[in-house]
C-alpha cells in the first residue's frame, strides 16, 4: 500500500518562480525592505509564497533586519511630517488670530475650530463663514440689548438652531432669550415630556415655541436621567390634526390639498390613519390641557 507524500505548502510556487522574479524578490526584500504583502502584490504570488522563498534561500533573517530599518525610518519621517504640520498650523493660527484683532466674531469662530479637535477634522470654508456670520449677528444683538432667539438668528442660515446652540455652549456663551416658563408652564412641559409625539408637534398643540419646550425637556432629562426618544411621524400629528379639522368643516380632498399646500399622498395617508391616530392626538390634548374636555383631534376655538 502506497503512503501519501507529505504536502509541502507553497513548494510549487518556489519551482514556478522565474529567475527574473527571484531577482526582483531579492531586490524588493533585501534592498528596499518592503513588506511581504507588498512584495507578493508586485510579483503576483501569495504572501506565504514569498515567505517560503526567503526562508528556502536563507535570506529571511536578512529581510527581517532590513524591514525593521525601513520601519524605523518610516516612523521617523512620519514624526517629522507631523511636527512640520503642527508648526505650520501654529504659524497659521497665530496669523489668523492677529488678523482677528478687534473682530470678536472672527476670534470666537477661530476658538471654536482650533480648540475643538473633532470640529477641526470637519473644517470647510463655507461652514467657517456661516458660523462667523451667525456669531456676528449674535454679538450685534447682544451689544444692542436685543433678545433675539436662536431661531431668529439662524433663520437665514444653513446651520440649525440645535447646532448653533451647541456652538454657543462650546464657546461658553449663553442664549440671548432665556426660554423661561412660569410654574404652570413648567408643569405642563413635564407632563408633555412623556407623550410619544415629536417636540415640534407638541409645541404646535401647546402654542409655544419649539425651542422653549426643547429647553425644558433637556432639564427633565437631566433630572430623571432618561433620554427622551426622537419621535417621527409621517405625516406629522400637526398635519393630521389640520386635515381632520378641515374634513369636519366639509372640505373635500382636493380643497384640503390646496389649502394646506401638501402632497396629495400625505393628505391621503392622514385620512386613512384617522381612526387610529386621532385617538392619540385626543389623549395628548387631554394631557396638555387637563382641565378641558376634548372629543376632537384638534384644538377647538372657544365661542
Amino acid at each position: 500500500m502506497k503512503t501519501a507524500k507529505p504536502h509541502r505548502k507553497n513548494a510549487y510556487k518556489f519551482k514556478v518562480l522565474t529567475p527574473q522574479k527571484r531577482s526582483k524578490i531579492e531586490t524588493l526584500a533585501i534592498q528596499r525592505g518592503l513588506s511581504l504583502g507588498r512584495i507578493a502584490f508586485e510579483i503576483g504570488v501569495s504572501r506565504q509564497g514569498i515567505e517560503f522563498f526567503l526562508k528556502r534561500t536563507g535570506k529571511y533573517d536578512e529581510w527581517r533586519q532590513k524591514r525593521e530599518e525601513v520601519r524605523r525610518t518610516e516612523k521617523e519621517m512620519k514624526e517629522l511630517e507631523l511636527s512640520t504640520k503642527v508648526s505650520c498650523l501654529s504659524i497659521l493660527e497665530n496669523s489668523l488670530y492677529s488678523r482677528a484683532y478687534g473682530d470678536r466674531a472672527l476670534k470666537l469662530t477661530l476658538d471654536y475650530f482650533f480648540n475643538n479637535r473633532f470640529v477641526s477634522h470637519r473644517f470647510s470654508r463655507n461652514r467657517f463663514l456661516e458660523i462667523d456670520k451667525l456669531l456676528e449677528k449674535y454679538i450685534e444683538a447682544k451689544v444692542n440689548n436685543r433678545r433675539d432667539s436662536l431661531r431668529m438668528l439662524t433663520s437665514a442660515s444653513d446651520i440649525s438652531v440645535l447646532t448653533f446652540s451647541n456652538i454657543l455652549s462650546e464657546l461658553g456663551l449663553k442664549t440671548l432669550s432665556k426660554p423661561w416658563l412660569d410654574e404652570k408652564g413648567e408643569k405642563a412641559a413635564r407632563r408633555m415630556f412623556w407623550i410619544e409625539m415629536s417636540v415640534a408637534d407638541l409645541a404646535y398643540f401647546w402654542g409655544k415655541n419649539r425651542d422653549v419646550l426643547l429647553y425644558h425637556f433637556r432639564k427633565v432629562e437631566n433630572e430623571v436621567d432618561y433620554k427622551r426618544p426622537r419621535y417621527f411621524h409621517v405625516p406629522s400629528r400637526r398635519i393630521e390634526s389640520e386635515v381632520y379639522e378641515l374634513q369636519d368643516v366639509d372640505f373635500n380632498f382636493e380643497e384640503i390639498c390646496e389649502y394646506l399646500e401638501k402632497p396629495s399622498s400625505l393628505i391621503q395617508s392622514a385620512i386613512e390613519k384617522r381612526d387610529f391616530d386621532s385617538k392619540g392626538i385626543i389623549r395628548a390634548l387631554d394631557i396638555i390641557y387637563p382641565n378641558e374636555k376634548h372629543d376632537k383631534p384638534y384644538l377647538q376655538k372657544n365661542g
